[in-house]
């Protein structure tokens, strides 16, 4: 690393301002101004809610560039500490500033504005920012000043900078190109679940016409117009709803060494589980009656702070017991797994609306509201045709998700050995 030098984060700025809140817009001298609601975690600015506002023309100086880096110094939460930063790439919107809580820092032309980025950016990803944190009120404020004498190591050369920004930005670009992929496929996969929940398939698995086009394929239900072919059941219909229990946290015996999945709402994470925290023994299964439950059953959050905003659906693929906040089903014959798993998921909206308890301690599901709720009930066949097609679909879709988890932790990765010289890269030509 003799070709690396160890500078100050100061040394790499040549202007850090303060930036500006203003006055309520009046049509005088109204610039664009981005707030940490305008922070990604990637990095990059989203310009989807930024607000107008009315500043002097003596704060003209803060119009931010292309090249700068924006930090947030008050703000934060124990969840996500304050000393985020963005980098101004492509600047969308103009004249534009930053709030009073966030900071312009202007990078010195001898530097790579987009490496001198990834170093701070890091900085904030490795955690080694949290230590300049400090509240004395309410809100959380950064130690700006002593921040920017933290040390670092740079590349001498420009190009070199240039060069590991170049590929960290690569890789940043595929991230993003999956991240849209998947938010298009999880877009297509609503319209088709309507599509597939309300129309079905005809014996050919092609979707039935619409009502409008073959009114005479439809019936009227409370559930709205189906195929006539279809019946309306309940979700308290489907099968059993089966719940659990926590054994005694005193008795090591329960616990110590267990090997049977013990899940609560802390472990419907995605709706695929494969793993619980914590795991029960013989002995808790034996002295408890407690059920052990087959792979694949669905798993829904029946007591959760979570169903303020979400109503997480699972299966597991291993055998696995419940506690007392989780309802398993097990299916009747007549139903088929993924079917209903799905249009549990579809019903998301729905059951948070009209089933979710409010003004309780910690939000649950009304059980009698939420079994009374319909589903429709094609034939068995039917069921299965337009399970394989949503299964199918989720293929590619998970695909994509393990992609993108490929690619983050490349990118980690990447910035650890790129940003330190353990790994030294050579510039092309057209870096210089």
């Amino acid at each position: 690393m003799s070709n690396w030098t160890t500078i100050t984060l100061a040394d790499t700025i040549y202007s850090s301002d303060s930036g500006e809140w203003g006055n309520d817009p009046n049509g005088y001298n109204e610039v664009w101004v981005l707030r940490s609601t305008n922070f990604t975690n990637s990095g990059k600015v989203d310009y989807s809610k930024v607000i107008k506002r009315s500043v002097p023309p003596s704060k003209n100086k803060l119009f931010l560039n292309k090249g700068d880096i924006i930090l947030e110094k008050s703000g934060g939460s124990p969840a996500q500490p304050v000393g985020r930063v963005v980098y101004v790439d492509n600047l969308a919107i103009s004249p534009a500033i930053c709030s009073n809580f966030l900071q312009k820092l202007s990078v010195k032309g001898i530097y790579d504005q987009k490496f001198i980025f990834y170093v701070f950016f890091n900085l904030y990803r490795s955690g080694a920012s949290r230590k300049y944190q400090q509240q004395t009120t309410g809100i959380i404020n950064f130690k700006l000043n002593e921040y920017l004498r933290e040390s670092t190591v740079i590349p001498c050369s420009i190009t070199q900078q240039r060069k590991i920004a170049k590929i960290l930005t690569t890789v940043e670009n595929q991230i993003e190109k999956t991240e849209e992929l998947i938010a298009k496929y999880e877009s297509v996969k609503h319209g088709m679940m309507q599509d597939l929940f309300t129309r079905g398939v005809d014996e050919n698995g092609k979707l039935r016409p619409k009502r409008e086009d073959a009114p005479e394929l439809y019936k009227k239900t409370e559930l709205g117009w189906i195929p006539r072919e279809w019946e309306v059941e309940k979700f308290g219909n489907c099968g059993r709803w089966q719940g659990g229990i926590t054994p005694s946290k005193a008795q090591k015996s329960f616990w110590e060494n267990g090997t049977y999945l013990w899940l609560s709402p802390k472990d419907i994470t995605s709706s695929i589980l494969k793993e619980s925290e914590d795991h029960l023994t013989d002995n808790a299964l034996q002295n408890n009656s407690i059920q052990l439950y087959p792979p694949e059953s669905i798993i829904i959050v029946f007591r959760s702070s979570i169903l303020r905003r979400t109503f997480p659906v699972a299966k597991c693929i291993r055998p696995f017991t419940i506690n007392q906040d989780l309802k398993t089903l097990i299916l009747f014959d007549n139903f088929n797994q993924n079917f209903v798993f799905n249009f549990l998921k579809h019903s998301e909206q729905l059951i948070l609306r009209k089933a979710v308890k409010s003004g309780t301690t910690v939000e649950s599901i009304d059980g009698k509201t939420f079994f009374n709720i319909l589903i429709p009930k094609p034939n068995l066949n039917e069921q299965i045709q337009i399970a394989n097609i949503l299964v199918a679909f989720d293929k590619y879709h998970n695909e994509e998700h393990l992609t993108l988890a490929k690619l983050k932790n490349l990118k980690t990765a990447l910035m650890q050995d790129l940003l330190t010289g353990k790994v030294e890269v050579t510039p092309d030509p057209e870096d210089q």
